[in-house]
């Protein structure tokens, strides 16, 4: 059974609450302080898949064929796989030709997300 974990993105103070393995709690939702509202919030659920590095694979993550270019290397944007997406009740890799996440995710590696690189997808 996959763990189930997720991760917010703060739009406002472009910060993240819940990432690096740290289970996600609703203070880190809200904020330390408790005074981030949720609207300012976006959610993204853990597919249950690690890449090849072993970095965690979030909805909203950008992946690159892990094959051709590895960790710390500069990515071709032909390269890019695309985002990670929640739909049709199934985890999906976007790009010209949407695919499915399937695998173990090691083909994969996680090069940005869409909040932080979104010229990644361009």
């Amino acid at each position: 059974m996959r763990e189930i974990k997720f991760r917010a993105w703060d739009k406002q103070n472009k910060l993240w609450y819940g990432r690096l393995g740290k289970p996600f709690t609703l203070q880190d939702a809200m904020g330390a302080d408790w005074s981030t509202p949720v609207n300012q919030l976006e959610f993204m659920q853990y597919t249950g898949l690690k890449d090849k590095s072993g970095v965690e694979i979030y909805e909203g993550d950008i992946l690159a064929n892990a094959y051709h270019y590895p960790v710390n290397h500069n990515v071709k944007y032909g390269d890019i796989f695309g985002a990670v997406q929640w739909l049709n009740c199934a985890f999906w890799v976007g790009s010209k030709e949407d695919r499915p996440l399937m695998g173990d995710g090691k083909e994969y590696e996680v090069v940005g997300n869409i909040y932080e690189n979104l010229e990644l997808l361009k």
